[in-house]
């Protein structure tokens, strides 16, 4: 398990600097072992929860997944509603496209989404990119956004007290931008940022993944 773990989340770049667009092009165009139409273990880890909760709030109609990568989890939403993907990485937007042409995906962020469209969700799902964000009020702002009143958001993210336990465990992750948000922080800024906490539970080994189901505060 560890083995497989320490493959999973292995340095792509070794001892080279690079920026955003090549390293994820890298992990989600070239990388095997997360370039595929179907989740990996980590991902299924997520899924399962994210499922639960989805199915949880009901019907949601129109559904949003924020920082979508390649759109496995946008691709896996659409069994719930009409799915909208966004990712600022035009080349990992494009290879989703390839993937799963009946989704509409958009090279992306959020803010740049809300200029251009001014369209909300009722359901805002974004797993795994907080912890890449250095604003992380103006991202969770930009979410409520998005979001429908009364609709809904789900967010996943590493916690952050666990971080040096899990790199002295299976090594440091190698993304540019690496923040981990510790779970009581999170909570916070999702009451501040107009949420409401539904329910919550963690994933994958040791428990790293905090997932949220939360309601836009009315």
């Amino acid at each position: 398990m560890i083995k497989h773990i320490k493959k999973l989340f292995i340095e792509i770049f070794i001892n080279t600097k690079i920026d955003e667009e090549k390293y994820y092009k890298k992990l989600f165009v070239e990388n095997p072992i997360w370039n595929s139409k179907d989740p990996n273990e980590d991902e299924l880890s997520r899924w399962t929860v994210i499922k639960e909760m989805v199915e949880d709030i009901g019907l949601v109609n129109e559904i949003i997944d924020v920082g979508c990568g390649r759109g496995w989890l946008a691709n896996k939403l659409a069994d719930y509603g009409s799915v909208t993907g966004i990712e600022p990485v035009a080349s990992v937007v494009e290879y989703a496209k390839g993937l799963f042409p009946k989704i509409q995906f958009y090279p992306m962020k959020p803010n740049e989404y809300i200029e251009h469209f001014q369209k909300e969700y009722s359901l805002v799902v974004c797993s795994e990119v907080l912890e890449h964000v250095h604003d992380k009020a103006e991202f969770i702002r930009c979410l409520n956004e998005l979001t429908k009143e009364n609709g809904h958001l789900i967010i996943t993210t590493p916690r952050g007290e666990l971080k040096k336990l899990w790199e002295d465990k299976y090594g440091k992750p190698a993304q540019p931008i690496e923040e981990w948000i510790a779970t009581n922080d999170l909570q916070s800024l999702l009451i501040s940022n107009g949420f409401e906490i539904v329910s919550s539970k963690n994933a994958f080994a040791e428990d790293i993944y905090q997932i949220y189901l939360c309601r836009k505060k009315l």
